[in-house]
């Protein structure tokens, strides 16, 4: 079943109301109901996988004839309920419509083509409007508009909705000066600096880092010796100090006594 085809829905009276319709939809069975100008309400009944067929294929655009007690309604879907849980279908509400009087409908506008300003990046497509109100006989009513920015030649270029192409019969009943998409310039964000170029501005100049480590500042101590390097000079007057292990020992002072003798 496909929106060209009639789509005609074949629906069993209801008597079962209130909570038992569960029961009624774990045997695969969805509650129905058809209102409007034309005749009575009408409390139904449709097996569930043809309603999901036909609900899909009409949209809210396509007339659905329902028939039922040998008589026939020409309806829109109005309203559909889904399970806020399972997200299964609960319920279908179907508007019966005249076709001989004009009713108004909300349709989805898709945007084609393809705009010479956007080539390159220069430009984006920013679109305002995804649905427009048309008024239309049931019959002749539209699945969908199509905007084409094929002609949208430069940045700020648009399509309003007087803009639009309708099918013969069809009037847009929106305001004729709404946008409905449009050319913008692409947003140019700041260049960030290549790796390369951010580790040379963080990086000091050459020799600037082993200078800067080697001259201690004015009027500092000078720094301890490092491991493995010569120990510092001791100051003038100062012990010398004592022989590390598995060194010589110091030397003594002038006029000191020779230290004992050691084990040979």
């Amino acid at each position: 079943m496909t929106p060209t085809d009639p789509l005609i829905l074949e629906a069993q009276p209801r008597t079962v109301t209130g909570k038992k319709v569960r029961a009624l939809r774990r045997q695969g069975t969805t509650p129905i109901h058809v209102y409007g100008p034309g005749g009575e309400p009408a409390t139904l009944q449709v097996d569930t996988e043809i309603l999901k067929e036909a609900v899909n294929a009409a949209g809210r655009t396509h007339i659905v004839t329902v028939k039922f007690n040998g008589t026939s309604a020409m309806s829109f879907v109005r309203d559909v309920t889904l399970s806020p849980v399972t997200g299964e279908l609960q319920h279908v509400d179907f508007l019966r419509v005249d076709p001989s009087r004009t009713i108004d409908v909300t349709v989805p506008v898709s945007v084609v083509g393809d705009s010479p300003a956007t080539r390159g990046g220069q430009g984006n497509v920013s679109q305002m409007l995804r649905t427009v109100r048309v008024r239309a006989l049931p019959a002749g009513l539209p699945d969908k508009l199509e905007a084409n920015i094929s002609g949208l030649m430069e940045i700020g270029a648009s399509i309003r909705v007087r803009d639009l192409k309708l099918p013969a019969g069809v009037e847009a009943i929106d305001a004729p000066e709404g946008v409905i998409v449009r050319i913008t310039k692409t947003r140019v964000e700041e260049v960030a600096a290549t790796p390369d170029a951010a580790a040379a501005a963080a990086a000091p100049a050459e020799g600037e880092e082993g200078a800067a480590a080697a001259a201690p500042a004015a009027g500092a101590k000078a720094p301890a010796g490092g491991k493995g390097g010569a120990a510092a000079a001791p100051a003038a007057g100062a012990k010398a100090p004592a022989g590390g292990k598995g060194g010589a020992a110091a030397a003594p002072a002038a006029g000191a006594k020779p230290p004992a003798g050691g084990k040979k």
